[in-house]
């Protein structure tokens, strides 16, 4: 899940308190990914948003799986 530092709507330690409860209810180990942006929801097109999203989910699940990044 990933959360924004300015949004004044919902504030980012809503998605740190859904992680903290997965975390505490959770079976295994696996991996979780919180990214906490800065900024808002305006500014910056939506396609460079697209593939830095991508990125990061690509790179996490990389990392998951236990490959290195190269």
């Amino acid at each position: 899940t990933h959360s924004i530092v300015a949004d004044t709507r919902v504030p980012y330690w809503h998605a740190a308190k859904y992680i903290a409860r997965i975390i505490d209810d959770r079976t295994n180990n696996a991996p979780l990914l919180l990214r906490v942006r800065d900024g808002s929801h305006l500014g910056g097109s939506h396609r460079s948003f697209t593939v830095e999203q991508s990125a990061y989910f690509f790179a996490f699940l990389t990392l998951a799986l236990g490959q290195p990044l190269k």
